[in-house]
């Protein structure tokens, strides 16, 4: 025989349908808005990110041609026996090559944070797919299964016979009536 369940109230199963129907909803909607953000970090890890640091790369190395530029000024004043302070351009030709690569290892990092990110998303997305199959639509597939539920329920209740009378086999009140034993009366009328 298939599967049984003790089912004590149909009307706690349509409550059930209300608070699965809602929970259904918000499961909707924090899927949404999970995958909203994935993809804004992965937007912005794959397009915004490299796009600033480029930006960046070529501003600073525009900073150390200049600072190169300042250095090279002030070892030709020295080669010329002028007194000029060395320490200051050569601390900032230093900086901005440091500055350059930063901004060059960003570049990578951020690609590279792009992919790890991107294959994450994809991943969640796929195992995300199973739990959006079930909530989603109007009603969800889940509110559907227990909505027939409950009606093959009420269908059975209609045909089923009184919770009482079901522990008692067919016929039993006519065996019970026969096994009695006959009183003074019965005993007289049979001849007794």
């Amino acid at each position: 025989m298939g599967q049984s369940a003790r089912v004590t109230s149909v009307d706690a199963l349509r409550d059930f349908r209300e608070v699965l129907f809602k929970f259904c909803e918000r499961v909707r909607d924090g899927l949404c808005a999970t995958q909203m953000d994935s993809r804004r970090i992965v937007d912005r890890l794959l397009y915004e990110l490299p796009s600033f640091w480029k930006q960046q790369v070529h501003e600073r190395q525009e900073d150390v041609a200049q600072a190169q530029a300042e250095w090279h000024r002030v070892k030709l004043m020295r080669a010329q026996d002028y007194k000029v302070d060395e320490v200051g351009p050569r601390k900032a030709l230093e900086r901005a090559k440091a500055q350059l690569e930063e901004a060059e290892e960003k570049i990578e990092k951020v690609r590279h944070w792009g992919r790890v990110a991107q294959r994450a998303v994809e991943e969640y997305e796929g195992r995300a797919r199973g739990l959006a199959d079930l909530v989603e639509g109007n009603p969800p597939p889940s509110v559907v299964f227990l909505d027939r539920v409950v009606a093959s329920l009420d269908a059975y209740l209609k045909v089923a016979p009184p919770v009482g009378e079901s522990d008692k086999p067919v016929g039993a009140s006519a065996a019970s009536a026969a096994a009695v034993p006959a009183g003074p009366e019965s005993a007289a009328q049979s001849g007794g």
